[in-house]
């Protein structure tokens, strides 16, 4: 397949089939040694953005096969490059604890008795590094208002919270008006109220399409996410039901109103990823004896989005982002008009006379982040062929960026250096 699909942190390993492990294990694209030199070059940086960008690393999505070969590509260059082992146990390569999470579809809440519909009058929001919400809603509990969402002035004490769910009305947009996006204030309510049992924010008629699609869809997250730590979960619901769940318009409530009854029994699926979601970590020593303890780490992702459920055509998408979309991800497209619309045919029509159709599927991600992985390794090259600094450069890529910093966090948490000997980072 040819492709163009593509978009422009510091923030018990996943089981994988034998069978998955084998074709994980197939070796990817290569360099070859006496092609890249120890200096800063664009011949090189294309050479390596043309490598790890081609269809056969499959769009490196973060617990699949391609970003599995991506980081053996890595490892296979720092080791040429005599590099120290920054990872675990003597490796290059930090374990991420990553596993694929969704709703289980038996799960269910009740508003006094009344059983809701999953996803159409409610939805359970999947635990992330941003939104650290709870796994588990089991039982009765009593409901209160905590008022609007995102609201810091007016808003329920801890200790009202304690134990039962809070019911929060949409969030405010830029322009005042209620939205859909409600990650933050959920972020917000989570540590406000630590001790709730859940957190319900009355949006779900108001996400957007891509949103709501989140919702049911399965997605990427820490298998640790939780583990010790009660944390309230998160529920997106309609502002019908939430409502229901106070017996009166959220219009005409008090912050501390209580509500009727509500009995959830809400739970998440975790299955384990396709291979194994690995950090890259690699040491350039320090020159000087009492400053190479210290490290000043420089970080990049590896991991792009993967490959599409249902390909594409090809050159309509060139022709589209040509016409829509000149500084790619930067540009937000819109509806073309009728002379972004003739120019995307012209692009189109110049293309056909040239080849047929072609079915794309991959998101190569040569830019996000492609360039950073290549911009980290052509610093690691030129740093280990020249003179070294006097501290330490310690060398991350990470995995599961695009999946909500995972990889960025887990190295964070469990850094593989000393944590307070890091002086200063810099991500690209």
């Amino acid at each position: 397949m040819q492709s163009i699909l593509s978009r422009g942190a510091f923030a018990a390993a996943p089981l994988i089939s034998f069978a998955v492990a084998i074709t994980a294990c197939t070796p990817g694209p290569s360099l070859s040694p006496s092609r890249t030199s120890s200096s800063i070059t664009a011949a090189d940086t294309k050479l390596r953005v043309y490598q790890i960008a081609d269809d056969s690393m499959m769009g490196r999505e973060a617990g699949g096969v391609g970003n599995f070969k991506m980081t053996n590509l890595l490892e296979r260059e720092v080791r040429r490059l005599r590099l120290e082992p920054g990872g675990e146990n003597g490796t290059y390569f930090q374990v991420v604890p990553m596993v694929r999470r969704f709703v289980d579809s038996a799960s269910t809440l009740a508003v006094d008795g009344k059983p809701l519909a999953l996803y159409t009058e409610f939805a359970p929001t999947r635990p992330s590094v941003n939104v650290r919400t709870g796994t588990v809603l089991r039982g009765s509990f009593s409901v209160v208002y905590g008022g609007r969402a995102g609201d810091s002035l007016n808003s329920l004490s801890a200790d009202d919270a304690a134990g039962k769910i809070v019911v929060l009305d949409a969030p405010l947009g830029a322009d005042e008006k209620p939205t859909g996006v409600y990650t933050t204030p959920l972020a917000l309510a989570v540590s406000r109220y630590p001790r709730a049992a859940g957190i319900v924010i009355a949006a779900l008629d108001l996400v957007s399409p891509a949103a709501a699609n989140g919702l049911r869809s399965r997605g990427s997250g820490l298998s640790t996410n939780g583990a010790g730590v009660v944390q309230p979960i998160g529920i997106v619901v309609t502002s019908a039901i939430a409502e229901s769940m106070m017996g009166a318009p959220l219009t005409s409530l008090s912050v501390g109103t209580a509500g009727l009854s509500v009995t959830g029994n809400i739970g998440f699926v975790e299955k384990p990823v396709d291979a194994l979601a690995r950090n890259v970590v690699a040491i350039v020593p320090g020159s000087d004896p009492l400053l190479r303890n210290e490290y000043v780490a420089i970080g990049a992702h590896s991991d792009h989005l993967g490959m599409l459920a249902r390909p594409v055509d090809h050159d309509s998408v060139l022709a589209f982002n040509k016409v829509m979309r000149p500084e790619g991800g930067q540009t937000r497209a819109g509806a073309p008009n009728a002379t972004q619309l003739a120019a995307f045919h012209s692009i189109l029509d110049s293309l056909r006379r040239l080849r047929p159709a072609r079915l794309d599927s991959v998101y190569n991600g040569a830019d996000d982040d492609g360039s950073g992985s290549v911009a980290l390794l052509e610093i690691a090259e030129s740093l280990a062929s020249g003179k070294r600094p006097r501290r330490s450069i310690l060398l991350v890529w990470h995995t599961g960026e695009e999946a909500g910093l995972l990889g960025s966090a887990w190295f964070t948490d469990h850094t593989t250096v000393p944590h307070d000997s890091i002086v200063a980072q810099l991500n690209m």
